[in-house]
């Protein structure tokens, strides 16, 4: 454990300072006005934060504990703690008895140039900005999707 006292200008330099260290495990910001330190608080990259204390975090083993940059990466003790310990995974199933589902054949291996042509004007048809775009995706969609997989 290391405290550091340095002087600052205002506010703004005192977290440009903190922020500009490689280590970020814990701070502290010390103030009779709880608002401003919380506000200072909040804008450093630190993995733990105290207003007006040091380490009450540690005492506490159902917070989160772990640092930033080279001061660590993940977090022991608490939810955050046990889900690091994890190894997350989706699995997907048919939610309905006797229902499945199909990659329809124009997306099915190997792909074809009609295949990219039909994911093209999926995507347009979605996410384009203009009406008359995604209109002629749908058009292209309807098109495409008629004439099945057909090899190239």
């Amino acid at each position: 454990p290391v405290m550091v006292v340095m002087c600052a200008r205002d506010d703004a330099h005192a977290v440009e300072l903190v922020n500009s260290c490689e280590y970020g495990l814990g701070g502290s910001v010390f103030s009779l006005d709880y608002a401003r330190a919380e506000r200072i608080g909040a804008q450093l990259r630190t993995g733990m934060m105290n207003i007006n204390d040091f380490g009450v975090n540690y005492l506490c083993q159902s917070l989160p504990f772990g640092g930033v940059r080279i001061s660590g990466f993940d977090r022991f003790a608490g939810v955050e703690g046990l889900r690091g310990l994890c190894v997350p995974r989706a699995i997907t199933t048919d939610r309905f008895p006797g229902v499945r589902t199909s990659i329809p054949p124009l997306l099915q291996y190997p792909m074809s140039e009609r295949s990219y042509e039909f994911v093209h004007a999926l995507i347009t048809f979605l996410y384009a900005d203009r009406v008359w775009e995604r209109v002629r995706a749908a058009l292209s969609l309807a098109t495409l999707g008629i004439g099945g997989k057909q090899a190239t």
